[in-house]
């Protein structure tokens, strides 16, 4: 048996993306010797600091996807994710506006997508249950 137990992201900025991660899923920070990671049931992130020029293209081919259990729950997290991009947009100087994501879908599927503080995607959806 083989379990995926941790997934690094490569980031300008540690502790811009870790918070930004922190406030959409509602899970704390842990800093351990100066490394900053998120445990989320299990499967922890690790927030690699890189150095120097880096290419936002590289970070714009990857994206992690999510399902949550019900309409209402995706309704939850998209709330926190707007209330989180409007703070982000009105508070400091960004270099960049942080979109303000909607739920799209069909009569299957429904899903929001957004980009963190360094462009990667992140795609939440649930699968909608027929009556």
């Amino acid at each position: 048996m083989m379990n995926l137990t941790n997934i690094v992201l490569n980031t300008t900025d540690k502790r811009k993306l870790s918070n930004y991660i922190s406030e959409i899923f509602d899970k704390p920070i842990v800093i351990l010797n100066n490394q900053y990671s998120i445990n989320m049931d299990g499967l922890k992130f690790i927030f690699k600091q890189v150095e120097g020029v880096i290419d936002q293209s590289d970070f714009e081919h990857t994206q992690l996807e999510f399902s949550v259990d019900s309409l209402e729950a995706l309704e939850d997290l998209l709330k926190k994710v707007q209330f989180y991009h409007y703070r982000l947009n009105a508070g400091e100087k960004t270099e960049r506006d942080f979109e303000i994501p909607d739920i799209h879908g069909d009569c299957d599927i429904h899903y929001f997508e957004v980009a963190d503080t360094d462009n990667r995607k992140w795609k939440f959806s649930t699968q909608i249950q027929a009556n």
